[in-house]
């Protein structure tokens, strides 16, 4: 049995899932403070450090500074913004992009930088390979460079992307085998000549609701792809990516599936049938598995985050849903206005209001994510205009993030070691400078790191 398709535009079928729901913090008070407490325990770590001289003499006595240089966890932005000034080289000199820009690069430490082979990146950067053969990267190209230039990890979005508005229009003359090879050449083609300096690519994207390759021509959304097919199409993609990059990070990203959501979606699956957002991440949960058994499984799990706006306990729910697949969890597009802002923008509230609000919502959504032990990034995507007041300056949402990030979550004490040169103390997992603060001593020093994956304490001996 089949239906006849929703009359949105392919690809954008997602906008019918998105709610607005009013969000307090004081409903979630409890869950709030419970998960922030939590935060100590699961990102930071005991570190015991040794400290001697290069000829092996004890440093006792002395004073140092241990200061975090970056978190392990990535805190990034949807790079539109940069995409667009690096399609013309000359808006990255006009002072208010330049400005905005900086703004960003020092509030997070990722990028996720947007390449399409089809579908434009955004506004008026270029797609991929909009005609047969002429492969565009010039803006891609630019993009990273600002982004490593400015300290930030680089994320590719997407790779493999199975809307029709993603699949440039030539591949529709070619049979399911050649465009197979068609994917495959543009798979490589990004993956190797960027290796190095794009580290985190959403390899896959959406794909739950999509058919596989072959079968495009039929899609119909939400396209109910059995898991066995779609993990074997999925496989064949992560094996390719994985041969040209095998440091990068590979993310499967995806949308709508959420637990504590049981209610069927109102529109019927190409196969009759009616899908929820809990049945779509059961079935996600159930893609993972079938990649771990083909040995493709990707190294993080994507969660947009899309309508679940005002409903925190809902992201708990799936976080711990999605954590019993056994891999890292990553927040990869994050909305924290969504609907609601639209809908107050109309209803003629302040934008200082709007502000209050959106940032009351991302605050509590960020707190319960770094509480998570499955998550290891957490991306925003819509909404950044708001991070910026009407002057164009930091609004107390940039604020608030940045004191969550580079305050609250960020190690940075001064210290002295006893009679023996040891420090101890906790510290968030990151990379480190340890230097010495002292009236006229020179601050030489060490940089020592510590990983996420370590547990208990660390003991290092340092020699400076």
């Amino acid at each position: 049995m089949t239906t006849p398709p929703i009359a949105l535009e392919n690809g954008q079928e997602w906008k019918i899932l998105e709610s607005a729901a009013a969000f307090s913090s004081d409903k979630y008070k409890d869950l709030i403070e419970d998960n922030h407490a939590r935060i100590d325990q699961r990102r930071r770590r005991g570190l015991s450090l040794r400290l001697s001289d290069r000829e092996g003499k004890v440093l006792a006595h002395r004073t140092f500074r241990l200061r975090q240089v970056r978190s392990d966890f990535l805190w990034g932005f949807c790079g539109a913004g940069i995409m667009d000034a690096c399609h013309d080289p000359q808006k990255l000199n006009e002072d208010v992009t330049r400005r905005n820009l900086l703004y960003m690069a020092r509030l997070f430490n990722a990028v996720n930088l947007l390449n399409y082979w089809q579908e434009w990146s955004w506004k008026e950067a270029q797609k991929g390979e909009e005609f047969m053969g002429y492969q565009n990267y010039d803006t891609l190209d630019r993009a990273v460079q600002w982004a490593c230039g400015h300290g930030l990890v680089a994320k590719g979005h997407p790779l493999w992307w199975g809307v029709p508005k993603a699949i440039p229009t030539w591949m529709d003359r070619f049979d399911a085998k050649k465009r197979s090879m068609f994917r495959e050449v543009r798979l490589r083609q990004i993956v190797n000549r960027f290796k190095g300096r794009i580290s985190v690519y959403d390899a896959v994207n959406e794909a739950i609701w999509e058919p596989t390759l072959a079968k495009t021509a039929t899609r119909h959304w939400p396209h109910n792809t059995p898991i066995p097919e779609l993990a074997q199409d999925l496989a064949e993609v992560m094996a390719i990516v994985r041969d040209e990059d095998p440091n990068a990070t590979m993310v499967i990203n995806d949308y709508g599936h959420f637990i504590g959501d049981p209610a069927k979606i109102p529109v019927a699956c190409n196969d009759g049938t009616y899908v929820s957002h809990e049945d779509q991440a059961h079935r996600y949960r159930e893609l993972m598995m079938a990649l771990k058994d083909l040995g493709a499984a990707p190294d993080a799990m994507g969660f947009q985050g899309f309508s679940a706006i005002g409903k925190l306990e809902q992201h708990v729910a799936t976080y711990d849903f999605l954590a019993k697949a056994g891999l890292p969890i990553h927040v990869t597009e994050f909305h924290s206005g969504g609907k609601q802002a639209a809908d107050l923008l109309k209803a003629g509230v302040p934008r200082n209001e709007i502000i209050d609000q959106i940032a009351e919502y991302a605050d509590a959504s960020m707190v319960l994510a770094f509480a998570h032990p499955a998550l290891e990034a957490f991306f925003f995507w819509y909404d950044q205009d708001y991070l910026f007041d009407d002057r164009g300056l930091p609004s107390a949402w940039y604020k608030r993030i940045y004191q969550r990030i580079h305050k609250d979550w960020t190690t940075d004490v001064v210290l002295t070691t006893d009679a023996d040169g040891l420090l101890r103390t906790r510290a968030f997992t990151g990379s480190y400078r340890l230097s010495f603060e002292e009236p006229g001593v020179s601050p030489t020093g060490a940089h020592l790191s510590i990983p996420a994956a370590s547990r208990g304490e660390l003991a290092l001996n340092i020699l400076i």
